[in-house]
Parts: structure tokens; sequence; C-alpha cells
């Protein structure tokens, strides 16, 4: 039988397990068909991407940045291959 959840699908999950080290407070928010949580005081967009030759792809939509842009305290998690490897950015910085 096939796995169901994709490699990014696994790698947000281990990020959330990882998380509940620092917070309890964690919950979907949902900002179109993105993985945005509220963790603790933040507002946290989870995009991850499976490792593949050292390359990594986020696709971010406008629509989905505009919804984060509008939340209060809003970061995004960018996992690269594991959560060992995982940049979260104030998201004014992006938008910048």
């Amino acid at each position: 039988m096939p796995d169901k959840f994709s490699n990014s699908d696994k790698l947000a999950k281990e990020f959330l397990e990882f998380s509940k080290q620092f917070t309890s407070e964690i919950e979907l928010f949902k900002v179109l068909k993105s993985r945005t949580y509220k963790i603790g005081e933040a507002n946290v967009l989870v995009r991850a991407s499976s490792e593949r030759n050292r390359r990594y792809f986020f696709g971010i939509n406008y629509l989905t940045i505009e919804e984060i842009a509008n939340l209060n305290n809003p970061f995004i998690a960018f996992i690269c291959g594991s959560i060992d490897k995982t940049l979260i950015l104030p998201a004014n910085v992006l938008f910048r």
C-alpha cells in the first residue's frame, strides 16, 4: 500500500513535533491551502522541501503571501530536507 504522505508532509509534521518542545500551543490556522500554524505567539507558514541534489524548491503563490502579511507576528519556516536544516524568517524580511 503506497504511503499517502509526501516527504514534505512528513518534514512538516516533524517540525511541528519539534516545536512542541517549546510550546504546547500549536494549532492549524488555515490560510488557503497552506500549512500555516499558530505556534505560541507566532503565525508560521511551514514550507518543506525534500533533498534532491542539494536543491530545494519552495513554491509560494502571491495569494498566500498576501494572507500571511495580514496575520499578526508572521514567520515563514523553510525546511531544507530535514528539520536540522530549517531557516525561520520573519515574514517581513521576505516581503521586502
